[in-house]
């Protein structure tokens, strides 16, 4: 087993402890759940370090929202998906920097179309449709492993 494996294995063992004692807001959650559960189809990506983290969200969705279509995608596949969305679609993109050419190319063609949520440590970023739930660099553990 390589070291990336290593690594992986070791975040997917600890997210759910991390994410109990994370500090998002109620509001954050509520609108989170409200945008999940009016989608017809929900599409998640990462990108870095991020990418892991998006695989392991969305078979959690899946898990929890068993009734909705949630698919993983790498990043090259939802741009192409972005530029087909449906109004009722939703794009979940994590990414801490939310700086990265990928993530915002996906925000923005699924953005003119239909509602995103980016997961991300960069409070600044403002986008079309776009609900950026922040994670603070203090708890920037969820992204990269230390």
């Amino acid at each position: 087993m390589n070291d990336s494996t290593k690594k992986y294995l070791n975040l997917v063992d600890r997210i759910d402890e991390y994410i109990n004692d994370m500090n998002i807001s109620l509001e954050y959650i509520q609108q989170f759940r409200t945008l999940v559960k009016s989608a017809r189809q929900i599409v998640v990506t990462g990108t870095g370090t991020s990418f892991p983290t998006a695989q392991y969200l969305a078979a959690r969705l899946q898990d929890i929202y068993s009734s909705q279509s949630v698919r993983f995608l790498p990043t090259a596949k939802a741009i192409r998906a972005a530029g087909c969305a449906d109004k009722k679609d939703l794009f979940i993109v994590i990414c801490y920097g939310l700086n990265r050419a990928d993530s915002l190319i996906i925000l923005e063609k699924a953005g003119s179309v239909c509602k995103n949520i980016s997961i991300s440590g960069n409070a600044n970023a403002a986008l079309v449709n776009n609900l950026n739930i922040v994670i603070p660099p203090e708890e920037e553990q969820i992204f990269p492993d230390p």
